[in-house]
């Protein structure tokens, strides 16, 4: 269920929608704290532009 859901929230970031893309950027911040790779897909979230 939570890959399913994350999948949409990143298709809806992808296309454009600001809310998404916070969302995307709170769950990397909180998943960098055990997964370091996340930090730096963080990063790369917080400069995207679609």
């Amino acid at each position: 269920m939570t890959d399913a859901v994350v999948s949409a929230v990143l298709c809806c970031a992808v296309e454009g929608n600001p809310g998404a893309k916070v969302v995307m950027i709170s769950a990397l911040w909180r998943r960098a704290r055990i997964d370091p790779v996340c930090y730096g897909l963080r990063v790369r979230w917080l400069h995207a532009k679609f």
